[in-house]
């Protein structure tokens, strides 16, 4: 981790609040929340935070029992930026299973469905805004296409908030990522390294994807 981000900070104990997703309002936060493997730093300067998440939602049966359904399980990552957001954005991947649309935003606007001019990208996403000026400034076409790439290498269901001065990334993969092998088997350190390489490239893949290094996030 060291090699690949500054400023790093990792508990494994530790996660994030349900008020860091919950803030965005465009996720259910269901009944039972769980967070650990808490890890912060900057990668090429872009400020980052993340941990693994879990969001259960209770249900009765028929018989009167309790039992939870999973909603969202895999990485909640966080990338902080100079340039505040003048209003939100929700890109939400189809058959992400937890997400929520705002009926208005912060400012009172109504919470709309927003069109792009790209027909693959809609038969893959859907774009939520309160302002459709800030959606074309904010998810130009090479965003666009970046998000797609970056889709194409995730395995899990994405949902995107621009919120204030960050960007609110849901990896719904069902995946606990930086989990230890088991101690009842031999373990082989080139294969535990490269699992490791392959879970912080999810992250700096967000970051070289996406260019949240690029002018439209740092105004300069």
């Amino acid at each position: 981790m060291k090699k690949v981000f500054t400023d790093l900070k990792y508990d494994h104990e530790l996660g994030i609040p349900i008020t860091v997703p919950a803030s965005t309002g465009m996720i259910r936060t269901g009944d039972r929340f769980y967070s650990n493997d808490f890890t912060a730093g900057k990668y090429h300067n872009v400020g980052f935070s993340q941990a693994d998440v879990t969001i259960q939602e209770e249900h009765t049966d028929s018989d009167g029992d309790t039992y939870y359904t999973t909603i969202f399980k895999g990485r909640w990552i966080v990338f902080e930026f100079p340039k505040k957001f003048a209003y939100r954005i929700e890109v939400v991947q189809k058959g992400f299973p937890a997400k929520k649309v705002p009926k208005t935003g912060r400012n009172g606007r109504k919470f709309e469905k927003q069109n792009i001019e790209s027909s693959t990208f809609h038969k893959k996403f859907k774009i939520y805004a309160e302002d459709g000026f800030e959606t074309f400034y904010v998810l130009d076409p090479a965003l666009i296409d970046h998000i797609e790439t970056l889709s194409n290498n995730c395995k899990g269901k994405l949902l995107l908030c621009f919120v204030d001065n960050k960007l609110h990334v849901g990896l719904h993969d069902n995946k606990d990522a930086f989990e230890p092998p088991s101690p009842l088997k031999k373990i082989n350190e080139q294969e535990e390294f490269e699992k490791i390489n392959r879970e912080l490239k999810t992250i700096t893949d967000f970051v070289d994807f996406l260019k949240l290094d690029k002018k439209i996030f740092t105004n300069k």
